[in-house]
């Protein structure tokens, strides 16, 4: 009797801490999610229309990002590259601010910016975003 009570009990022991270990892994994995870098704001905004070439594209990320494994790149209407200064973490430094200068004429058309960080907790991350020009 003492070796069916036994079974039992490990048995209960490991069901409970595979509901515990669920439990964990439920509560911990949106804070996993969470602490990547996301882009929280560009200039010019998405989908923006502007009536002249904007001096800079400046990213906004959730948090902070690595500047020498970070690019921006601007591809232009015509699906040529367009060149940008040397990326920065903007005029105040902030480490969560990427910031390209751009020197562009202002031909009319869609523009898209593609961009890739390693964020501080050392994840990759990229997008894209679109912006027009109709002077």
């Amino acid at each position: 009797m003492s070796n069916r009570t036994s079974l039992g009990h490990t048995s209960f022991k490991r069901a409970l801490l595979g509901t515990l270990l669920l439990a964990v892994a439920v509560i911990a994995a949106p804070q996993l999610t969470l602490a990547h870098s996301h882009l929280k704001a560009s200039d010019p905004d998405k989908n923006a229309t502007l009536t002249a070439a904007p001096p800079h594209v400046a990213l906004t990320f959730s948090e902070p990002v690595e500047l020498n494994f970070s690019a921006i790149t601007i591809i232009a209407p015509d699906k040529s590259r367009i060149t940008s200064g040397q990326i920065s973490h903007g005029k105040d430094g902030d480490a969560r601010v990427l910031e390209a200068p751009l020197t562009m004429a202002a031909a009319a058309g869609t523009y898209t910016v593609e961009w890739r960080v390693l964020s501080a907790d050392g994840h990759k991350m990229k997008g894209s975003f679109e912006f027009s020009i109709r002077p």
